[in-house]
């Protein structure tokens, strides 16, 4: 598990203070297949990609995974 929360917990930083890429963050992982992450995006109409803002959260697997 302490892996785990490392490697996402590096990933963010990663992202969000050396402007690097992380694909752990932008979905699904095969590496951790029973993490289940929801990223929500928000912004203001007009907005590039890179503008939105980003908020993440583990949440439980849905109920059709067991969850």
């Amino acid at each position: 598990m302490l892996h785990i929360t490392s490697a996402y917990a590096r990933a963010f930083l990663e992202r969000h203070l050396r402007g690097s890429t992380a694909p752990l963050l932008d979905g699904p992982s095969t590496d951790f297949p029973d993490v289940y992450l929801r990223i929500l995006e928000y912004g203001f109409p007009g907005d590039d990609y890179d503008a939105l803002r980003r908020s993440y959260e583990f949440v439980p697997p849905p109920p059709w995974e067991g969850g």
